[in-house]
């Protein structure tokens, strides 16, 4: 990664050194000035060597001057420009040579003049070093841990340590076995001094994989300069390793159910859906925020309207490219509202039986529209004036009484009782039997047509006893 430190700028100007075929003409034509404008040129800036020609009053000939160029000592020549026509004595003239490089470093250069003065030809050669420094705009890329596979962070940060404001400023991340999605950014602007930092999804696809960041933006000069950062990238192998544990929270109506879930691997679980099933039917779902790796995540999970049995919790995923799930079984058991008969009692009243008792509510939440009635049977038929009896809601661990008549011959054994009530919305029915075998009479004797011989017999015997007693009396006499 680049560090974003510019380097300085050395603009070495040298006495320049004067070439005529008459030694008359020495102090006649000469360079007074070169300048360089920026004087900090950075890599692919254009930059402008303005060269101030002059000729002196003193000389007696006019300077025709035929060239003026930019070259390196070794004479490759960078810019030039021809036929700049005649210079009087005592008058100068300024001749500006752009030129830009690419990279960074010294570049020794010079300025030559050539021309006629008089009868003389003129050569004037001025020595010119230049540093191209990097400047602008710097680039660095900051990466996160990544995965093969998995979806990770690159953070761009572009920084302007210029003086100068940095505008149309073109962003492109791209990549060597990695995906970026939406690769390019723009900002109309980044003033000196600024930071800022620009974030890419990538996704690395193998093991050796590399990032190039590529900065286009405009100096404050109208140049248009690119800029590059590329940084190597290292990505593990992905470890996929996910657990689940679950318990029921005790008591409640619907107890919920705490879900623990560890990403135990080396990448982050995204499209992470909790679901809850019972004997394969899904009875609730729940999406859940991506996990990170080497973390856990515990939610609350609500069920409801579950009925009591083994739950199956199960937890989708995607992590890298993969897909996977892990599951687990606890046993649930509920306790919504429930109406049980308690205290159920009867008797015989005008040839009817009067049955009463209470409609509890052994639950733990509120019932509604519970109705008992007397359900029609074998030698059983609801009777009036209570048919069936409306006790309506019953609170949580609480009861209401209700009364029934019925009407049982001698073949009837219990009496059917029908219990229909609303809990948590659900239309629940049950039936109750109420014992009556006590009712019943007892056995007649076989029929003899006539009274018992134990009638005669006894009174037989209170005939005797009676005589006996009269005799005895009147022989007393």
């Amino acid at each position: 990664m680049n560090r974003i430190v510019p380097l300085l700028v050395v603009l070495c100007l040298v006495l320049p050194t004067v070439a005529f075929t008459g030694a008359a003409q020495t102090a006649q034509v000469s360079i007074t000035n070169v300048t360089v404008s920026p004087s900090q040129p950075t890599p692919g800036e254009r930059f402008t060597v303005t060269t101030t020609v002059r000729n002196a009053a003193a000389n007696p000939s006019a300077l025709e001057i035929d060239e003026v160029s930019l070259e390196r000592n070794n004479g490759q020549e960078y810019a030039d420009v021809r036929n700049l026509g005649t210079l009087a004595p005592g008058s100068e003239l300024n001749v500006p040579l752009t030129h830009r490089f690419d990279e960074v470093g010294v570049q020794n250069l010079r300025v030559v003049v050539t021309g006629t003065s008089g009868e003389e030809d003129v050569e004037i050669r001025y020595p010119l070093t230049i540093t191209v420094r990097e400047g602008g705009p710097q680039v660095s890329i900051q990466l996160n841990d990544s995965v093969v596979g998995a979806e990770t962070t690159a953070t761009v940060l572009v920084a302007n340590g210029e003086e100068a404001t940095a505008r149309n400023l073109r962003l492109t991340l791209s990549g060597e076995n990695v995906a970026v999605d939406d690769a390019t950014r723009v900002a109309p602007q980044l003033g000196s001094g600024e930071t800022r930092a620009f974030t890419f999804d990538v996704r690395p696809g193998a093991t050796s994989a590399a990032l190039t960041a590529t900065l286009r933006y405009t100096t404050a000069g109208g140049e248009t300069v690119t800029t590059e950062e590329r940084v190597q990238m290292n990505p593990e192998n992905l470890r996929e390793d996910v657990g689940i544990e679950a318990t029921v929270v005790e008591g409640g109506v619907a107890p919920p159910v705490n879900v623990q879930v560890t990403n135990f691997g080396n990448a982050p679980l995204s499209r992470v859906v909790l679901g809850a099933t019972v004997n394969e039917t899904t009875v609730a779902r729940r999406a859940l925020d991506p996990i990170p790796p080497e973390s856990t995540r515990t939610v609350q999970f609500n069920v409801s309207n579950v009925p009591e049995g083994d739950l199956t919790l199960s937890v989708n995923y995607e992590t890298g490219s993969r897909e996977g799930q892990v599951s687990t079984t606890v046993p649930y058991r509920t306790n919504p509202g429930r109406i049980e008969l308690t205290g159920v009692d009867y008797e015989r009243e005008d040839g009817k039986l009067y049955i009463t008792g209470s409609a509890s509510n052994v639950g733990l939440s509120d019932v509604d529209s519970v109705i008992v009635s007397v359900v029609p049977g074998d030698g059983v038929q609801p009777a009036r004036p209570y048919r069936e009896y409306f006790v309506g809601t019953v609170p949580a661990s609480d009861f209401v009484s209700f009364d029934l008549y019925a009407t049982v011959d001698e073949n009837a054994t219990a009496v059917p009782i029908r219990i229909e009530y609303l809990s948590d919305g659900i239309r629940e029915s049950s039936v109750y039997e109420v014992p009556i075998d006590d009712l019943q009479p007892a056995a007649p004797s076989p029929a003899t047509g006539g009274p018992s011989p134990l009638v005669f017999f006894g009174g037989g015997l209170v005939v005797i006893a009676v005589l006996a007693t009269g005799g005895y009396l009147y022989l007393r006499r």
